[in-house]
């Protein structure tokens, strides 16, 4: 949790933070992480079922050696899955495992609150297929590790003077990049249901 004292200014101060102001308070909560996480990120998911995105077609829209995806979503947590088809509608934990491809950790839990400031973790590349195991798995769960790293914490300001014209970098004060290179590793424990795989 982040200190009693920060979140008392956050939410108890009369007068707005200016700019410099909010982005002073980003620096100070980026390094309170990084200093709670020196060695290592451990992540813990379960409680919510694997489902297939709208956008991806399922395996019988597919090509025969197209991908299917099943994501993990919750507050703050969104992790993409991508499977090789074919799968069928029997397909087992097993049959996953033996046709995953990578994962996409777009939204990781990392719980940074900071007034008018919005944050991401950075890992070395968008997409993960190594250090990925599926651990002997119950009827209908998936258990998925992800051994990989972190590479920064990033921050963005969401003031509307922030946001940058289109395909332009975003404005300097707007943003923060602290690199913390430590090992990130996800436990997830999740249901699914194979028929989306296929329907």
């Amino acid at each position: 949790m982040l200190p009693l004292a920060w979140l008392l200014m956050a939410f108890s101060c009369e007068e707005p933070l200016t700019p410099e102001e909010e982005y002073a308070e980003a620096q100070r909560v980026v390094d309170w992480w990084v200093a709670m996480h020196p060695d290592g990120w451990d992540v813990d998911l379960s409680g919510w079922p694997l489902q297939r995105p709208e956008w991806s077609k399922p395996c019988s829209q597919n090509p025969p050696m197209g991908t299917v995806v099943l994501r993990y979503f919750a507050t703050n947590t969104e992790i993409d899955l991508h499977f090789r088809c074919p799968l069928g509608a029997s397909s087992t934990a097993q049959d996953l495992a033996a046709a995953f491809q990578f994962a996409v950790l777009t939204h990781l839990p990392h719980g940074l609150l900071s007034s008018g400031w919005k944050f991401e973790m950075l890992t070395p590349t968008s997409s993960i297929s190594e250090g990925v195991t599926f651990p002997a798995p119950g009827p209908r769960q998936l258990l998925v590790d992800i051994d990989t790293r972190l590479y920064a914490v990033y921050g963005q300001s969401v003031r509307k003077a922030c946001e940058p014209p289109q395909d332009a970098p975003a404005l300097e004060g707007c943003y923060l990049s602290r690199q913390h290179s430590i090992p990130l590793r996800i436990r997830m424990s999740a249901t699914f249901d194979a028929y989306e795989l296929v329907y």
